[in-house]
């Protein structure tokens, strides 16, 4: 019986995308090439592991069978190639991380806990900073990478754009403001406690993320977790990214507010990491998992 890794990479790829053409795009491989490697893996398998029509193409029951073990022998060759990275002296003994508190923290550190399972022996800090200390902490750190907003491109450092994240301008469902049955203008909240994270008046990037409206009653607090608590406890109103109030926003906890120039604003997260020094296997391992989470 005789098959090739780069066989099994292509029959993988042609039954999760139902194509040969998307296979063939993300194997960098012509199209021709995949339909005769797959074909050689079912002649030397003595089996017919898809079934192919002009318009689609469908993994038959056989290849069911065969393709969960084509994929843990892919993954663990994997893990060889990794450890085989890490052997020669390629793993950081230690890597940061800085987040901005406003981006989807969860799903980072569930990306950080992901990467952790795996035999690894770097060790990995995360910190949660907002608005331009982001930045700052980034730089006294020398720190791997970090999720930020408005990032302008520098020549050693790489930027990606993450899925965008919305925010919301809420109130707690018993607030005077959640009670309005028209549109309501900036002076209309004037008299209301505004509720901002402590440094955006002012901040380079704090049209990206938590611009205060301007009124006469602000509240600062130091990070969006007390920003959150404080407006479910009903103490004023703010702009909270919808991943952070989810829950909030299906059971009615809180409630839009009415503002006639909108309730809503899209924020550009970004991924940065430094080319100088290359991040190791670790850094690259840790970018992988974030883009396949969070882009």
């Amino acid at each position: 019986m005789n098959y090739s890794l780069e066989q099994l990479i292509m029959f993988e790829a042609v039954s999760r995308l139902g194509s040969f053409t998307l296979a063939a795009q993300e194997v960098y491989r012509a199209k021709s090439a995949v339909s005769h490697g797959v074909k050689a893996l079912e002649d030397a398998l003595g089996l017919t592991l898809l079934r192919r029509s002009t318009r689609s193409v469908t993994v038959t029951p056989e290849g069911q069978l065969i393709l969960p073990k084509v994929r843990e022998i892919l993954k663990d060759t994997h893990i060889l190639e990794q450890l085989a990275m890490d052997l020669k002296g390629e793993q950081e003994a230690s890597m940061t991380l800085v987040v901005d508190g406003a981006a989807p923290v969860r799903e980072i550190m569930r990306a950080v806990r992901e990467l952790t399972q795996q035999p690894i022996a770097t060790k990995i800090k995360v910190v949660v900073e907002h608005l331009h200390k982001v930045r700052e902490r980034f730089d006294s750190e020398q720190a791997s990478m970090m999720v930020t907003f408005g990032f302008k491109s520098e020549a050693d450092l790489k930027t990606i754009d993450l899925a965008p994240i919305e925010s919301l301008l809420v109130v707690h469902k018993d607030h005077p403001l959640a009670q309005s049955q028209s549109t309501l203008d900036r002076s209309d909240l004037s008299q209301y406690i505004e509720l901002i994270v402590a440094g955006c008046i002012g901040d380079p990037i704090d049209i990206h993320h938590d611009l205060s409206l301007g009124g006469d009653h602000l509240i600062e607090v130091s990070d969006f977790s007390l920003k959150k608590q404080a407006i479910i406890s009903g103490v004023g109103f703010g702009w909270l990214p919808r991943h952070l109030i989810s829950d909030e926003l299906v059971h009615k906890t809180v409630k839009l507010v009415p503002l006639r120039e909108g309730s809503s604003r899209w924020l550009s997260p970004q991924l940065v990491y430094r080319l100088d020094p290359p991040l190791g296997t670790t850094g690259r391992r840790l970018l992988e998992t974030l883009q396949a989470g969070i882009l």
